[in-house]
């Protein structure tokens, strides 16, 4: 399965990124990062699909925005923000994760519409 996060700072992005992801899997129970953050490169979204990846990084972008809202109104004093604990997010997480694949392909599905929209087109082939 997946697990959020990761950070790198370095100049050489394609073999860093493979062997900061490859660390990380092998470090994390065979888990493999769905989001990582590179200084001066920016960010990196991974999935077993394109869908996959694409909703990894829209909900991610989502998580950025609501922490740049939260902290914005407590004027960024983080003390003042009433965080959910750990069993709450537990029970969060196992919801989201029985309807993880069903909600990923309905996601991309309609973003497909979008890009179709632009002029847009996209293979849902993977690379063999």
């Amino acid at each position: 399965e997946d697990s959020w996060g990761g950070f790198f700072d370095g100049d050489e992005v394609a073999d860093a990124v493979t062997h900061t992801a490859v660390t990380w899997k092998a470090a994390n129970n065979g888990q493999c990062p769905r989001i990582m953050l590179c200084a001066n490169h920016g960010v990196f979204a991974f999935g077993t699909s394109i869908a996959d990846a694409w909703d990894n990084l829209y909900y991610f972008e989502r998580l950025c925005e609501v922490q740049v809202r939260a902290l914005s109104c407590v004027g960024g004093d983080l003390s003042k923000i009433r965080l959910m604990d750990e069993k709450g997010i537990a029970k969060g997480v196992e919801q989201e994760d029985a309807l993880r694949e069903e909600s990923v392909n309905q996601h991309w599905s309609a973003m497909k519409g979008l890009f179709a929209g632009q002029g847009w087109a996209f293979s849902d082939q993977q690379a063999s």
